[in-house]
């Protein structure tokens, strides 16, 4: 098989108002974070991938450990082996409120740059996630890198059925 094109693009837009009750005719005070970025295809240091992981899972009651510097399979088939994540990104598809999924690092060989299992990120249900964005980051042990000794993430979702989607983009140089 020939090497694949990727492109990630990604448009994250939060914005928020608040006015004081009761008057009608006040200026509402916004605020608005946005994060955009259209990375191309390369393995250079900013903005440039050349590997994309999608995963769907449903754990019920249990945990599951991915490996991303070796064991994962891309859309086409291909083995991935990332050394860089610059986009990482956890969707809860599970409609249930109140479910939290544990994101960590693994228990052994375990990313640095999620948190262990006593400490770990969460995603939540009912539409919650947990987004990770590494642009542009350099060297082998800055950023959301990956190595054979930092490669492991585990979900956790502790006594409860939790679906969700795991999004990766990333490249195999550092």
């Amino acid at each position: 098989m020939s090497a694949q094109i990727v492109v990630c693009n990604y448009n994250l837009n939060i914005t928020g108002t608040e006015a004081p009750a009761g008057l009608v005719s006040s200026q509402p005070y916004a605020q608005n974070i946005s994060f955009a970025q259209n990375m191309q295809n390369g393995t250079g240091t900013t903005l440039q991938v050349d590997q994309l992981y999608v995963g769907s899972f449903s754990l019920a009651s249990t945990t599951q450990t991915l490996n991303f510097n070796t064991g994962l399979t891309g859309i086409f088939g291909e083995s991935l082996a990332f050394a860089r994540l610059r986009l990482f990104c956890v969707q809860i598809t599970s409609t249930t409120l109140n479910l939290g999924l544990k994101v960590e690092a693994g228990a052994s060989n375990g990313v640095t740059w999620l948190g262990a299992s006593a400490a770990p990120n969460m995603a939540w249900s009912g539409g919650g996630g947990l987004v990770l964005v590494d642009p542009g980051s350099t060297g082998a042990t800055n950023g959301l890198y990956v190595s054979a000794s930092h490669c492991n993430v585990t979900f956790d979702s502790g006594s409860s059925t939790i679906a969700f989607l795991v999004f990766a983009a990333g490249n195999t140089a550092s």
